[in-house]
Parts: structure tokens; sequence; C-alpha cells
């Protein structure tokens, strides 16, 4: 036999022998040898379907921002920083609120906002205070007034003024005793800036329309014959008792008794309103007009006529200061506690 066929049969035996070899365990692969990838890639009849790739875990999703935190500036997170155990105190304070039913409401960091920044420099005085843990019930009844009356009137708002120290409220010109040195009151400003004539009359109608047990007290702090005394468009809101004032502080100030007229009433009771007004000015006029005939007799030396065939009777004449003209008196509207004159006597409202 040819010497080339015996090598080409002697190495088909041997790849032969090799294969049976493998195939009876006598020989095994070894355990950390691998097939290249393109191999491994192959799809070969009968083979096995390659397991399908391990899918990573997706990254986790970023933690939600604390609603508390939202919009504070860097002077805060200073602020806690420095004050001992603050950070704790905040937090405290945020699990306090949310017990309580109002921790979604407005962020906890304004409500420890003595004054805005720029008070806040002119005065040197820290922008930002902790009150005391005892007192952290009062702000509850004010927070859930804005939530239930002061929102849906106007829209969101940010806090202005929180809690005050003594000398925030000097920086403040607030009033003395005022509520936000108790924690029990906010100086708001809607986010939304409306004309503030509308916002005002808007605000006086939610206090009207509040039943008095709620003891919603609000700071109109608009004058519609001088609106640049509040460019801002501050006011203030309190839990301590439903009443109002302006920026002196007293009730005869408040916008809100400037607008009576926004109570609900009815077209009929409006009208009615409007037809007593004419006619006490109508009264009025008439009383001065006799007043000024009998009084002109009297200078004359003439006996006053008579009305009629009844004979004249004697009057007494009161006679007015020059330009002073007693106006008619009017009742308080419906559902209104009347409102005291102003005067020295005039409690000043601490709620400024």
């Amino acid at each position: 036999m040819e010497p080339a066929v015996v090598l080409l049969l002697a190495g088909v035996a041997a790849v032969a022998g090799l294969g049976g070899a493998f195939a009876s365990g006598l020989l095994r692969w070894p355990a950390d040898w691998k097939l290249p990838a393109t191999f491994t890639a192959l799809s070969l009849p009968g083979s096995r379907p390659a397991a399908p790739a391990v899918e990573q875990a997706a990254p986790a999703a970023p933690a939600t921002a604390d609603f508390h935190l939202t919009g504070a500036p860097q002077a805060f997170r200073d602020f806690l920083a420095a004050t001992p155990d603050g950070v704790a105190r905040f937090e405290a304070l945020k699990a306090f609120l949310t017990a309580q039913g109002v921790g979604d409401v407005l962020p906890a960091w304004q409500l420890l906002q003595v004054e805005t920044t720029a008070e806040a420099t002119r005065c040197a005085i820290a922008q930002f205070a902790f009150p005391p843990d005892a007192q952290w019930p009062q702000i509850v009844p004010v927070l859930q007034i804005v939530r239930e009356r002061i929102v849906p009137a106007v829209g969101p708002v940010r806090i202005l003024s929180g809690y005050r120290t003594p000398e925030g409220n000097a920086c403040a010109q607030g009033a003395e005793g005022s509520a936000h040195t108790r924690f029990a009151a906010l100086d708001l400003q809607a986010v939304n800036p409306v004309p503030q004539a509308e916002m005002f009359a808007t605000l006086c109608r939610s206090w009207y329309e509040t039943p008095a047990e709620r003891g919603f007290g609000l700071g109109a702090y608009y004058t519609r014959t001088a609106p640049d005394m509040n460019a801002e468009g501050r006011f203030h809101v309190d839990g301590l008792g439903r009443r109002t004032w302006g920026h002196s502080y007293e009730a005869w100030t408040s916008h809100c008794r400037e607008l009576r007229y926004i109570t609900a009433q009815s077209p009929e009771q409006k009208k009615a309103a409007e037809d007593a007004r004419k006619k006490a000015e109508d009264e009025a006029r008439a009383r001065a007009a006799e007043d000024a005939r009998v009084r002109a007799a009297a200078a004359s030396g003439a006996a006053p006529e008579s009305a009629g065939d009844a004979a004249a009777e004697p009057r007494r004449v009161i006679i007015a200061p020059v330009g002073q003209t007693p106006a008619p008196a009017q009742e308080p509207s419906a559902g209104e506690p009347a409102t005291p004159p102003p005067g020295p006597d005039s409690p000043a409202q601490p709620g400024g």
C-alpha cells in the first residue's frame, strides 16, 4: 500500500479514536477552557440554544425632593448647620406638622423665616429662627385657614414672615405683642399676583364668609386711596379670633370695613339697602332746608309760616358748626358686628 494512503488511514483512525474517547468520558475538556466567542455565537443544528443574557437591574429612581426644603436658599441650610441640633429640630418640626395633618400646606423652612431678606439685611437681624417647641401647636390652625380659606381665594402663597424674634418683630414694625412672636401668625404674599384691589376684595369676601368660630384674623393692609403703601401685596393671617385691621392695626382701618357691600346679599336686599340710604339722605337734606328756613325767619323777626290751617309750633333749632353736616346714622349690614368708632380707646390688634 502506498505510504500516503497509510498515513491518511492512520489519521482517520486517530481522529475516530479521539472522538470515541471524549464520548466515553475518558478525556474531558479542561475546566477553564472556553470556545472563542465567534464559535459560541454559532447556531449549529441540534445544539442547545444559548441562554438569554441576564438583564442588568435598572438604576434606582432618585429620592423624592423634600417638600419642606422646596425653594430653600443656601442661607437656610447654613442656619441649620450652625444651630445646635438644627437638623434634628427641623426634622422634628416636619414630623409634627405631618402628624397634625398640615404637613403639605407650606414648606417648613418658610415658617422659620423671621423677615424677608431685604428687611433682615436692613435691620441686621437673624433671617431664620426656631420657635420654642411649646408654641408649635399654635401654627396648626393658621395653616388650616391658609389651606381652606386663603389658597382657594388667591391661589398659591409664600411666607414673607413666619416666627419672629422680638428683634425681628421690631424690624418688621409689627404690633406690640404680635402673634408672630408666639408662632401663631403668618405674613403672606400671593405667588401669582393680581391687582391688589381685586385680591384684597377677594380676601375680605373669604373673611366675611368664614364662620366666626374658625377664629380667622386678617390683616388687610390695603388702602384704596393709597395703594402704594403696600406694593408687595403683603397680608396677615392668624387663628386667634375673627377680626380684621389695616395699616394702623385698628379695626376701622381695615380694607374689609370699606367693602361691606361684598357680603352675601340678594339683589332685593341690595336694592332695599340702596333705597334706604337714598331716603335717609333725602330726609337729611329736607331737615337741613327746614332748619335753614326757620333760622332765616328768626333772623328777620318774622313768625314762621304755619302748615295749612294748623297753628305753627315753635321749633328748636340746632345750629351745626360751619362746614360740618352730620351724616345719617347707618345700621351695620346683616351678619356683621357693629364697628366701634375710631378713637384712643380703639384696641390695637395684636396680629401685625
